[in-house]
């Protein structure tokens, strides 16, 4: 039997400390571990210990929320951050007069149509009549957004070509989209403030 065979290995290396132990507890040098090896971490300590402990985890979610849940984790260390040159992007229009561009924390009106590279159309707020408002750069929309709406003139127009890692990626969205789909999106910045 193995736990069996473990308690006596056990037994046996007990045994044979303890032995080891009374040789030298004539000289001094065997109390001195004995009572080395029954100290224990004072209450105090472990107190301390957890609060440390507690204060890195409160930073961390005050720090990034999303880190502490699984995909948070997994994202983080799989995905590089979002480049622009990741993304193709091709202006269509360009108004004469451009004052200002978009820029991270804008809020952002935009009507779009996205569809899938085979041409079929998942989603289109020209369809609805009603165009879409975001914060720019605030991960209310899929990266791709958040890095390819960036400096839009009001009232231009854009074809974005975004890969799946920063579209949906291996997940995909709603059965509508499928997982490793690089998404196209026909883009009007109709305001932003």
């Amino acid at each position: 039997n193995a736990e069996y065979m473990g308690e006596s290995s056990l037994n046996a290396f007990t045994m044979a400390k303890t032995e080891s132990n009374k040789g030298e507890a004539s000289s001094g040098v065997g109390k001195k571990r004995a009572k080395q090896s029954k100290q224990q971490l004072s209450p105090t300590t472990v107190f301390i210990g957890f609060l440390v402990f507690l204060a890195a985890v409160i930073l961390l979610v005050l720090y990034d929320p999303q880190s502490l849940s699984s995909q948070g984790l997994a994202a983080a260390a799989r995905d590089p951050p979002p480049k622009k040159s990741d993304i193709k992007s091709e202006v269509i229009y360009l108004p004469e007069n451009c004052p200002r561009k978009s820029k991270e924390g804008d809020k952002l009106t935009m009507h779009y149509r996205g569809s899938l590279i085979t041409g079929a159309v998942f989603d289109s707020s020209y369809d609805r009549g009603t165009p879409f408002t975001f914060t720019l750069g605030a991960k209310q929309v899929i990266q791709g957004w958040d890095v390819g709406l960036k400096d839009m003139c009001q009232g231009e127009k854009r074809k974005l070509t975004i890969p799946p890692h920063l579209a949906y990626g291996d997940r995909g969205a709603a059965g509508v989209i499928p997982p490793h789909s690089t998404l196209l999106f026909d883009v009007e910045l109709v305001q932003f403030d």
